[in-house]
């Protein structure tokens, strides 16, 4: 995720310290971004037990414990589109990226 600004970082952890949840993730078209979320030490024993139950989705997780989701409407209010969540795995996604930013890659 080459494209997440360091400022949508900051707002995600201003998000988290403003609230209880164990897990603060932004949601958008392309569905959760587990990458980019915030998570308090807490939520540790949760993902290990999930994992010694051979359970590998941590997104399932999200439901069972308290989670302030950063919606897509909330990322746009601050000024980011979910493309910011774009992976660049090949050179093919590189020149998507390219040219879905106008060249600001």
């Amino acid at each position: 995720m080459p494209l997440v600004p360091i400022e949508l970082l900051k707002k995600l952890l201003a998000a988290a310290r403003q609230s209880q949840a164990l897990v603060t993730v932004p949601q958008s078209g392309d569905g959760w971004q587990p990458l980019c979320a915030v998570y308090r030490k807490e939520f540790g024993s949760v993902a290990e037990k999930a994992l010694l139950a051979d359970d590998y989705k941590i997104d399932k997780l999200f439901k069972q414990v308290q989670t302030r989701i950063v919606t897509e409407v909330e990322l746009e209010g601050w000024g980011y589109s979910s493309q910011v969540f774009m992976n660049l795995n090949t050179p093919e996604d590189l020149r998507s990226a390219a040219m879905s930013t106008k060249g600001e890659v």
